[in-house]
């Protein structure tokens, strides 16, 4: 049986994603690592205005900068962020700030955002 929809004021969701970046121990490689982000859901009309604000800007750095913000605005949480000891990294929104300052990060951040919110993609289980 389905479980019974929650019309709630605020929808927060665990979601996987995957990392490709440059191997450093294989040349030309790429390698993959995972880690799970809490999203918070936004609601649609709020996503139409802020895609057409961010369309409108001609500079790509301003641009990035304000699809980092508006990925700090719905990422709550991480779990399986670690660092170079393999000590689990805390999540806090200065340290996301940081990750997202690597590229791979930034763009797998952004499509695991947008897999969450299609259903033909969630069904697939990402």
């Amino acid at each position: 049986m389905a479980a019974k929809f929650r019309l709630v004021s605020e929808h927060l969701y665990w979601w996987p994603v995957d990392v490709s970046m440059p191997d450093p121990e294989a040349a030309g490689k790429l390698m993959t690592m995972k880690f799970e982000a809490r999203f918070k859901a936004v609601r649609e009309s709020v996503l139409r205005a802020k895609g057409t604000e961010i369309s409108q800007i001609d500079n790509p750095n301003e641009r990035v900068a304000q699809e980092v913000e508006q990925l700090l605005d719905v990422i709550t949480d991480w779990r399986g962020v670690v660092d170079e000891n393999d000590a689990a990294v805390p999540f806090t929104k200065d340290a996301l700030r940081e990750a997202m300052e690597m590229q791979w990060f930034r763009t797998a951040v952004f499509r695991a955002w947008g897999d969450s919110m299609r259903t033909d993609v969630a069904r697939r289980g990402n």
